[in-house]
């Protein structure tokens, strides 16, 4: 079955459930409450194999941006040197031109 069938067996079951509980004085039938729980059970298993999945595609993204963030500072790092550099050159070029 697939996850949507089992959801979809899930609510016919718990309308049933609903139904029993009205019309038998507050009691279900031991066969709907069985196959309701294996249901439950289907779907609860169903779900975990999904959400794994989903739950590394989210890590494995974490770690990517959280890469390219120390790629983008690193850079950053590297152009702020650079900057500093310029300043530095273009401060001592001003200090020999005044010399003279």
């Amino acid at each position: 079955m697939t996850l949507l069938q089992l959801k979809m067996k899930k609510a016919e079951l718990r309308n049933r459930m609903d139904i029993e509980r009205k019309e038998g004085n507050l009691c279900i039938q031991p066969e709907t409450f069985i196959e309701y729980q294996d249901v439950i059970r289907a779907l609860k298993w169903a779900e975990s194999r999904l959400l794994r999945p989903i739950v590394i595609s989210l890590l494995l993204v974490l770690f990517i941006l959280g890469g390219c963030a120390k790629v983008m500072q690193g850079t950053g790092l590297i152009f702020e040197g650079v900057g500093d550099g310029v300043v530095a050159g273009g401060q001592h070029l001003q200090e020999s031109s005044s010399n003279r």
